[in-house]
């Protein structure tokens, strides 16, 4: 809750400046960080995201040869869904500046696409059930699913 979140904010601190966040950033990293937090406990979909799956990852790496050959992969978050389809979900801190929402996120499904393509087809490999990916951007609290063709 809020509460919590605002009571972590000191070690929110300390392990951003652990990992050399310097003194100039670390007021806006630090709020960057409990903002998305506040989203994680009231965006319903990233509340989705993170909720307990069959078979859900954090971090799941994952390697396999395609035709362009060997690739090494770390996939945000994997699950399986009610409905047996397995998600892959990728998440990005990215901020919007100067364009309409939804430019943003149609700029970002292309910039991403090739990756999370070559996220579902590994996946593929190693689940053969149906595979869907999606953007998730905590700033935002936006969310963009790909059409992946499995061809």
């Amino acid at each position: 809750n809020e509460a919590q979140i605002a009571s972590s904010l000191p070690m929110i601190r300390a392990l951003l400046i652990g990992e050399g966040v310097g003194p100039n950033e670390i007021q806006g990293a630090v709020e960057k960080v409990a903002d998305v937090l506040k989203t994680a406990i009231t965006d319903a979909r990233a509340r989705w995201i993170l909720a307990s799956h069959q078979d859900d990852a954090n971090e799941f790496e994952i390697s396999g040869m395609l035709d362009d050959g060997l690739h090494r992969i770390k996939v945000d978050r994997t699950f399986i869904d009610s409905d047996g389809v397995r998600w892959i979900i990728d998440y990005k801190t990215s901020d919007m500046e100067g364009t309409s929402l939804d430019a943003f996120l149609d700029e970002q499904q292309e910039k991403y696409r090739g990756d999370l393509e070559c996220y579902a087809e590994l996946m593929r490999e190693f689940d053969q059930r149906a595979v869907r990916a999606g953007l998730y951007f905590p700033l935002l609290g936006a969310w963009r699913e790909l059409s992946l063709d499995p061809n």
